[in-house]
């Protein structure tokens, strides 16, 4: 699948074989989802709806990322490859957060910590007791 995007999406250059081999990529991730959970509880729209969130805040994150390189105007490739990096990694921290669910997913993954801790830090009964 990823050959045949790269041979189709060839004529239009470097950006056309990034977005066919992507497209490629999720195609593939949904396919081999469904066919790795099947006979499970979980079925392919629950990993499509998980991965919802993170799909928008990553394209408006890029959107961002291509705005500000747009408006660059360095020779260096190095300062401009640091400020797209910071401009998206940014962007797609506060897009995240302000995405729907994100406060229930932050405690829901601290509540999963901590049961995990809680089951893994058990002193033995000949331990000496830790400080708290």
């Amino acid at each position: 699948l990823t050959v045949l995007s790269i041979l189709v999406s060839i004529q239009w250059g470097p950006v056309g074989v990034a977005l066919g081999v992507s497209a490629a990529t999720f195609i593939s991730a949904i396919l081999f989802g469904a066919h790795g959970f099947r006979n499970t509880p979980v079925a392919p729209m629950d990993l499509f709806v998980a991965s919802l969130r993170p799909s928008f805040a990553t394209i408006g994150a890029a959107a961002v990322g291509s705005i500000v390189a747009s408006n660059l105007h360095f020779s260096s490739p190095l300062a401009i490859l640091v400020i797209m990096a910071s401009s998206f990694g940014c962007a797609y921290a506060l897009l995240l957060a302000c995405i729907p669910g994100f406060a229930s997913d932050i405690r829901l993954i601290k509540s999963m910590v901590n049961s995990i801790r809680s089951d893994k830090v058990r002193t033995p009964s000949h331990a000496p007791l830790l400080p708290k």
